[in-house]
């Protein structure tokens, strides 16, 4: 009897005991589940400066000879692409989409199929309202049925549109890509410039970020370490073009100094330091050009006007491929489009010419390119009432894609630095942390590198004719930022 009531004594106390710590699980439960969702919460501000559950919101021009919209019906796994007598080059499928549960935590993603061809289009973390599916990629399919097959999202029976954009033939035209900074061309347009009639124009000679480079001059240096980096990266500009079987005499760069365009902007002719070095000098750079290039130039505005309407007139391009000010939140990205607008007023250009504008540095978060490598990218977030003439996505083969990824590692700034086989032990913890950081980003929206970023399956630019230089220049960019 004894015995029994110990045994039902002790049985109280555990239990009383296994109460206490179910509630202590739970709180820690409780606690982790918060800091989930605050970290979320903070997540989603890191990556998104916009809302994920908005409508994209797009103001095509309706102009019927490079646009045309056609009414579809979007079931729950596919959509019949319409028959269609033109040619078109891209295609771009509104469909309302709601992202499930763990498309909060995993990137949804849309998988688009047809005839054997099959890519995935991924979205932001929670995305849900308007987007747009790219099936440009899938225009011999006329009249064929699309699958469509939802991974963490999904969307309801709806009758939506397709917009179909028709653009001229790159294959015989003369194309000049302008990059404000060396890499740009590459991140933008590797594959659209590439094994075609190319010249590749850099503005400014890269001088950033040499922070990294000063350990290679003992930590004291800093005018040979921005010396260094200007030197490597204006090489770069010059060389790794021809990757893509871009001629040398066709690449140019400038040499003016990087984070300096807007300075130079608001007084046209006064001359602008180097923002790092204090160097006024930018001729020993322009001496690394092949081509010619003008000798009395300065680094200022009016000779870099200058200098654009020179190469303008010598090229005579057909297609300008550019930063577009409205959308890129990089200044030398702006000034620079800002400075080619400002040249083709004055050079000799032809009246039917097109613009193909970009953003490298999209203006509504640090990962508006979602998905890993190989996918496809379509329209970014935009809710604005910004006009678009025509978008064109160019699907780069993927023999480029593989030479645009060695195009992107040949590019010094992209690159991890040289190996130091004198290391200190606090470098090699700080290095050590950084490839872990890498690690667990690696695969993700996280990974905010532009291999993961730029080498999609496509590239994607908004075109306008050359007539549409000067209002899109002259709009007022603050006012008309995206909220």
């Amino acid at each position: 009897m004894f015995l029994l009531i110990w045994n039902f004594s002790d049985w109280k106390e555990l239990n009383l005991i296994l109460s206490k710590k179910l509630k202590y699980a739970g709180l820690i439960v409780l606690l982790l589940l918060v800091a989930g969702i605050v970290g979320h919460y903070f997540a989603m501000g890191y990556l998104y400066d916009f809302d994920v559950a908005a409508d994209y919101r797009y103001n095509f021009i309706n102009n019927k000879n490079v646009m045309n919209s056609l009414p579809v019906k979007v079931d729950k796994d596919h959509f019949i692409l319409p028959k269609i007598s033109d040619d078109w080059d891209t295609g771009l499928l509104r469909v309302d989409i709601k992202s499930s549960f763990f498309g909060k935590v995993f990137a949804p993603y849309i998988e688009v199929s047809c005839q054997g061809k099959q890519y995935n289009q991924y979205f932001e973390y929670g995305a849900k309202g308007t987007r747009y599916i790219n099936i440009s990629h899938l225009s011999h399919a006329a009249s064929s049925r699309i699958a469509l097959k939802g991974h963490h999202l999904s969307w309801d029976v709806q009758d939506s549109q397709f917009f179909l954009f028709k653009n001229p033939k790159i294959a015989d035209k003369k194309i000049l890509v302008i990059a404000p900074h060396p890499d740009d061309a590459e991140i933008a347009a590797f594959g659209l410039y590439s094994y075609k009639n190319s010249y590749v124009l850099t503005v400014t000679d890269g001088s950033t970020g040499a922070a990294k480079y000063e350990k290679y001059f003992y930590g004291t240096d800093k005018e040979s370490s921005y010396g260094m980096v200007a030197k490597l990266r204006v090489i770069d500009s010059l060389t790794v073009p021809v990757m893509g079987g871009v001629a040398q005499q066709n690449c140019y760069n400038l040499a003016y100094f990087a984070e300096t365009l807007k300075t130079m902007n608001s007084a046209p002719v006064v001359d602008v330091k180097n923002k790092y070095s204090g160097q006024l000098d930018n001729m020993p750079l322009r001496k690394l050009n092949i081509p010619s290039l003008p000798h009395d130039s300065r680094p200022n505005w009016q000779s870099l006007v200058s200098d654009l309407v020179y190469v303008l007139n010598v090229i005579k391009p057909d297609i300008i491929v550019t930063p577009h000010p409205l959308l890129d939140s990089n200044l030398d990205h702006q000034f620079s489009t800002h400075a080619v607008f400002e040249a083709m007023k004055k050079a000799k250009l032809s009246s039917d010419g097109k613009l193909y504008l970009y953003s490298n540095h999209y203006i509504l978060g640090r990962s508006c390119q979602s998905g890993p490598q190989g996918s496809m990218t379509s329209l970014p977030p935009l809710f604005s009432d910004i006009k678009f003439s025509s978008i064109y996505s160019y699907e780069i083969p993927q023999n480029v894609l593989t030479e645009k990824t060695f195009a992107l590692d040949a590019m010094h700034d992209l690159r991890p630095l040289p190996y130091r086989i004198n290391i200190s032990t606090a470098a090699f913890i700080s290095n050590t942390f950084h490839a872990l950081v890498d690690y667990l980003r690696n695969g993700t929206e996280f990974d905010l590198s532009y291999y993961r970023k730029a080498l999609k399956a496509n590239e994607l630019f908004y075109v306008y004719p050359f007539m549409d230089a000067a209002e899109i220049g002259s709009a007022k960019m603050q006012s008309d930022r995206l909220q």
